[in-house]
């Protein structure tokens, strides 16, 4: 499909999008068509709000019925629905951005005739005949006269203009075109639809997004405040898909791949990557986890410095290292490089160094590079004769290439030669001349001259034969550069950042203006443009803005947090100094401790600090490892995704970035609603909070009854749990985050393993009478919400509300409590509500059995399970009987159990008794007003 672009040596042939049309679209109102067709029962409901007519119009006489959403249940047959949605949702979009259709008044921008004629066109020049290699001749959909004709924005934009006065209102009734067709397109059609035709649509809607957008701000034109960032590229390079298994088998990594999901919302932009071919030196990507690629870490004890050539076998060349810790430790600044060419006995280029402070005023580049890559070292101050060589020559090129005519030209006797900072050579080995060197590191890259960025991946490619797209992409989406820790705020603190081709250096900047230039006559390009920009963005706008207001220092949070997800480091410890330098903390006072513990311990004091004492309340409802420290088990441990691969991928980066969002409920507060701070003080006992909440507490099903009478009767399998809300009576359900994460990647024998091992860890947990839950916002109806469970500290007593110990457990004002893991909120919905109360009335029955005093009676003077188990019969038979029983009278709880749990049920039901009500589990409001110290 060519509205969408691919790279000149694509891994992939183009996609082609088959016409498959019956009938042409009828110049009707846009939002109205699934009505005059009859397919109704095609829209959720949640989108019926855009199909609602504003009045009759002449295409509207005939409207039907209104139909139930019933395509999950009964979906219409493939081909009819590809014909129907590809007429609406790229013929009818096109003609809307035209101006060609009747507005939902009947009335029209152009006459009915012209109308006519040119959505007849429309069919002649957006359809081609293609001949396959079979040789049989079908129709497809080009895109070619809207990318390749001038006037296709210019005839937008005139029939715009046509709306005269009313043109805002225009403006917003195409976005809410848009905004429709990319929700019908991503949340109502079924798994066997085209994907071809289906990425055709999103191409469309995706071109006419952005062309329209751009075009708004270059001719002024009032565009009423909305956006027209869709999110046209959702679910195209899918998790497992046949596209991410054809990039994995050619070299990119699975992290690589996650992180163009994550970071690039451009269907352009994942296609165009989807479809590029990478080169390079080959990886083991076998450990890499979808968070963090570990291919490039570094094991120091057989690391080996790498020649440039893989033919030469120079030797080591040493830096004076006397010279290197005698300006770190005798002066106020760091060491520079002197590199002096000379012609060796051989006839090959030698390289003499010469050690120098930094003064101001003399130009150096400072070098950003992957150990991973060969230009480490960590035993010694050296590298092998030739790299240091090529390091003086390419330093060389990019002093020429920069040259000015109010810049020193190299060789002149007016200005010096570039001198050159690389860690490698110039950061000592022993620790304390390490520690002083990185603390010079922020004002080593902020007051080079240029920063050079050594990458392998792209030293494999010469700059002058990519295109400017590919060569920003190659940057920001499968260079080694952009996965490393330090190397962010090496980029992040240079004023000038070049990377370093097989030809010449390039300047991000360069690229990207070359890029927008393209994207104004190609607004395929300007779709790219925007998420390099974006990238560009996040690695370059840290000390541009972190600095201006406090009020801004959570969204820095929030940028850290997307900046550092998909990066990995050799050494833990290094990550709290990266962190400091980034959000620009003491890196003296974080560098002082030398556990990596004790230095996030530091850096999250010194963000409360700088925040005015407080950090985002929204931190503690996370699924990630936190502090192992006394008054900080609520801080994450870490902000690097693959730290935390080994326990699940509980967390993507969205949710990651959102706790350290601000969180505003909506509506009123109520007694358990959202949190009236939305920030945490951190104080020696841990985070002190201020929200709502709910305390958990199980009570027997009868007075006399233990809280689980019918132990082994059934299989362990806690995938969520009733609670009765005693205020309301209403039911809710709690679920375990990371068991329902993680189930969508068991199978089903690792599920079953898992459930074993937990033996219903929510349960127990609630069982011991101390557990309570946190929630930042109003419980929302019909949605899930993410909640903490915490496990309140002895000193609470749940029946008196009374600590046994103020200073240790607080004031009756305040609760102590202990983090426990995060949990999965939401109100039941009605089916389950008739199924719960169907449950508990069963349960109750069968605890009055007498199956069950003979059980525990058995299972109290047995001295082994074998014993015990041949009383569990008559208790599995009373089961089954009232199952069966409420199964014939009570139609409503059958339908409710169809609903919840689907189809033939009716002989397993049973078990759910002992599964889900042993005993109640209730809920109590905890006020808005209530303050906790978690920890």
């Amino acid at each position: 499909m060519d509205l969408l672009l691919v790279p000149p040596d694509a891994t992939l042939p183009r996609q082609r999008a088959r016409y498959v049309g019956t009938e042409q679209w009828d110049g009707g109102a846009f939002f109205t068509f699934a009505r005059r067709q009859g397919r109704m029962r095609t829209i959720p409901a949640r989108l019926r709000q855009y199909t609602t007519p504003t009045s009759a119009s002449t295409s509207d006489v005939d409207l039907r019925a209104e139909d139930e959403f019933t395509e999950p249940v009964w979906q219409t047959p493939q081909a009819e629905q590809e014909a129907f949605l590809q007429t609406w949702l790229f013929f009818g979009l096109l003609a809307e951005f035209f101006g060609l259709n009747e507005d939902g008044r009947g009335e029209r921008h152009v006459d009915a005739d012209t109308a006519q004629t040119e959505i007849a066109a429309l069919y002649k020049d957006y359809v081609q005949d293609a001949t396959d290699e079979s040789g049989t001749t079908s129709k497809y959909l080009t895109g070619a006269p809207m990318v390749l004709a001038k006037d296709a924005p210019l005839r937008i934009v005139a029939r715009l203009r046509l709306a005269g006065p009313n043109i805002e209102q225009r403006v917003q009734h195409l976005h809410r075109c848009l905004a429709f067709s990319c929700s019908l397109l991503h949340g109502a059609i079924h798994t066997a639809f085209d994907p071809a035709l289906k990425t055709s649509i999103a191409a469309l809607g995706e071109l006419l997004s952005t062309g329209f957008a751009t075009a708004c701000a270059l001719q002024r034109i009032p565009s009423a405040g909305v956006s027209f960032g869709f999110a046209w590229a959702d679910r195209y390079l899918e998790p497992h898909s046949t596209l991410e298994q054809h990039m994995l088998a050619r070299g990119w990594c699975i992290s690589d791949v996650e992180k163009i999901r994550s970071t690039h919302q451009g269907l352009g932009t994942r296609h165009y990557l989807s479809h590029m071919r990478t080169r390079g030196p080959a990886r083991d990507h076998s450990s890499c986890s979808k968070d963090g690629c570990v291919a490039f870490q570094i094991d120091a004890s057989t690391y080996r410095p790498s020649h440039a050539q893989s033919e030469c076998a120079c030797r080591l060349q040493f830096v004076d290292a006397a010279a290197v810790l005698h300006v770190l430790q005798e002066t106020a600044v760091y060491p520079v490089l002197q590199i002096q060419i000379h012609p060796g006995a051989d006839g090959e280029s030698a390289a003499a160094t010469v050690v120098e402070p930094y003064a101001e005023g003399v130009p150096y580049v400072a070098i950003s590079h992957v150990w991973a890559h060969g230009m480490g070292n960590p035993t010694a101050n050296a590298l092998p004769a030739c790299q240091i060589a090529k390091l003086a020559k390419l330093v060389s090129q990019l002093q020429t290439a920069t040259s000015s005519a109010n810049e020193a030209v190299p060789g002149d006797a007016s200005g010096p030669n570039y001198r050159v900072w690389i860690d490698t050579l110039l950061c000592p080995i022993q620790p304390d001349g390490k520690k002083l060197a990185l603390q010079h590191i922020p004002n080593v890259y902020r007051n080079a001259t240029h920063v050079l960025v050594l990458d392998a991946s792209l030293m494999q490619y010469s700059a002058d034969d990519l295109l400017p797209e590919e060569i920003l992409l190659r940057i920001f989406s499968s260079s080694a550069w952009m996965r490393r820790l330090w190397t962010l705020q090496e980029g992040a603190l240079a004023q000038s950042l070049y990377f370093q081709f097989a030809d010449r250096a390039v300047a991000l900047a360069d690229a990207l203006a070359k890029l927008y230039a393209k994207g104004l006559a190609d607004v395929r390009y300007m779709r790219i443009w925007q998420d390099m920009s974006t990238e560009h963005v996040h690695l370059r706008g840290w000390f541009r803005s972190i600095d201006d207001q406090e009020s801004s220092a959570t969204l820095s949070l929030a940028n850290l947090q997307r900046a550092l997800h998909f990066r990995t480091v050799s050494d833990p410890a290094d990550e709290p100094l990266c962190i400091a330098t980034l959000l620009s903390l003491d890196q003296t006072y974080v560098m002082a401790a030398s556990h990596v513990q004790d230095r996030m311990t530091r850096v999250w004091a010194l963000v409360a600090e700088k925040l005015g004492g407080a950090v985002p309340a929204r931190v503690l409802f996370s699924s990630d490892e936190t502090l192992d420290i006394p008054g900080w088990r609520w801080a994450p441990r870490s902000l690097l995704g693959a730290s935390h691969a080994a326990n699940g991928h509980v967390m993507d980066v969205h949710h990651r970035i959102m706790r350290f969002r601000d969180w505003q409920s909506d509506g009123p507060a109520s007694d358990n609603t959202a949190s009236t701070s939305g920030t945490g003080t951190p104080t020696p006992w841990g985070l002190r909070v201020q929200m709502g909440g709910y305390l958990l507490k199980s009570i027997p099903l009868l007075p006399y009854l233990p809280l689980h009478p019918w132990e082994r009767v059934a299989g362990s399998r806690e995938d969520f749990i009733y609670v009765k809300h005693v205020a309301s009576g209403r039911w809710l359900r709690l679920m375990d985050v990371y068991r329902m994460e993680m189930v969508r990647t068991w199978s089903a024998e690792e599920r079953r393993l898992y459930d074993v091992k937990a033996d219903n860890r929510l349960c127990r947990l609630i069982d011991n009478g101390r557990q309570a839950l946190l929630c930042d916002v109003r419980l929302p109806e019909g949605h899930a919400h993410p909640t903490l469970m915490v496990q309140l500290e002895h000193g609470w007593d749940q029946q008196s509300g009374t600590r046994a110990d103020k200073e240790k457990y607080g004031t009756r004002r305040t609760l102590r409590a202990r983090r426990e893991r995060m949990v999965i909120l939401e109100w039941a919905s009605l089916a389950h509500a008739v199924v719960a109360d169907g449950l508990e009335g069963l349960a109750l029955q069968v605890a009055n059995s007498d199956a069950t005093a003979q059980f525990l009676d058995a299972m109290a003077n047995a001295t082994n399970w074998d014993q015990g188990r041949r009383a569990l019969e008559p208790v599995q038979d009373v089961m089954k009987t009232v199952v069966a029983a409420k199964w014939t009278s009570d139609p409503a709880f059958v339908d409710a159990v169809r609903d919840t749990r689907g189809p033939n049920m009716e002989s397993v039901l049973w078990a759910e008794i002992p599964m889900r009500f042993s005993h109640r589990i209730v809920c109590e409001d905890v006020s808005a007003s209530q303050v906790w110290l978690i920890d």
